[in-house]
């Protein structure tokens, strides 16, 4: 991610940071690393074609962490797979 968009989403953060209440509830979507790439590369987008499976994996690794750590007294409903169950969601 580029410093400049980095540096936007931490003053982001920043300003709404305390305002708002912790969710009770967590749907937490998930897929494989390899079928999330696949959805990256069929969108084609050219921002994202520096995306790749080392890239998801850690991204992956770093929201099961924060699930753990920072929503450890919310309720978390994983759900693997609901693209291939709801047949009006895109990108299927």
């Amino acid at each position: 991610m580029p410093d400049a968009d980095q540096h936007l989403y931490e003053r982001a953060y920043a300003a709404i940071d305390g305002l708002l209440a912790p969710p009770g509830v967590v749907l937490y979507l998930t897929a494989s690393a390899e079928e999330l790439l696949r959805r990256v590369r069929n969108r084609g987008l050219s921002s994202e074609a520096w995306v790749d499976l080392a890239m998801i994996e850690r991204v992956s690794v770093l929201y099961d962490e924060w699930i753990a750590t920072e929503l450890a007294t919310t309720i978390v409903e994983r759900v693997e797979g609901i693209w291939r169950s709801v047949p009006w969601l895109p990108g299927r």
